[in-house]
């Protein structure tokens, strides 16, 4: 299945995401969730705005850093979650 996500809501630091936003409607998803879909063959994608328009985006992928495991669509090895510029709900 895929789920297109159009806003994140952060832990207290930053440091990681606790939920999404899917398909900019009230569906919100836990982190825990997202980890376990995309583990088990989800595929999770932004869907930011660009120029007014709503995009498909990157790919979000799990990435282990230091032994923690961190949502993101590029691996920049930083210890953050980071999908891009999707805004904060």
């Amino acid at each position: 299945m895929e789920k297109l996500i159009t806003a994140v809501r952060y832990h207290i630091g930053h440091k990681h995401i606790d939920s999404v936003q899917i398909n900019a409607t009230s569906n919100i998803e836990p982190r825990e969730r997202v980890v376990a879909n995309i583990r088990n063959g989800d595929a999770y994608w932004t869907y930011p705005i660009v120029n007014g328009v709503r995009i498909r985006g990157s790919l979000v992928k799990i990435v282990l850093i230091n032994g923690a495991e961190y949502l993101k669509t590029i691996n920049n090895g930083k210890e953050d979650d980071n999908l891009g510029e999707l805004p904060e709900f």
